[in-house]
């Protein structure tokens, strides 16, 4: 994602600073009378809001000698100036985990590859050789 994935945490910090109602809430659970759009936009919000939970956790463990929890990062817990924080710092640290994306992925592009045609190969030989319509009474 990369490159986009910048923007849109930049565009999310704009948006949560300016328009109170935008971050998902915990106070608004279940979530059960929000349109389909609001849906996608707090779907997106909370993915791209995770892309630097990695690097925070291992981070926040070696300075607090493992004292860290991580569930005090969630989206829908912070304030409006937190998440606008949060957006803005990983504003600038997703540019800075680009090459070490590419690296891996060139590095294990093999594996991934052979791992996807494992799991489609099985995925089709499931659906193909399904005998759940014999039966042998």
């Amino acid at each position: 994602m990369g490159v986009p994935a910048i923007w849109l945490s930049f565009l999310f910090a704009i948006q949560i600073m300016f328009d109170f109602s935008s971050k998902p809430d915990i106070n608004d659970a279940p979530w059960d009378d929000i349109d389909g759009w609001t849906a996608f936009r707090n779907i997106l919000m909370t993915w791209v809001g995770n892309l630097i939970m990695p690097e925070y956790f291992f981070l926040c463990q070696f300075l607090t000698w493992g004292q860290c929890d991580i569930s005090e990062t969630a989206l829908i817990y912070m304030d409006k100036t937190e998440a606008v924080m949060w957006f803005l710092a990983e504003t600038l640290v997703l540019p800075l985990l680009i090459p070490e994306a590419i690296f891996f992925t060139l590095s294990f592009a093999t594996i991934y590859s052979f791992q996807s045609a494992l799991y489609f190969s099985r995925l089709v030989s499931a659906l193909i050789l399904d005998d759940s319509g014999d039966d042998y009474d």
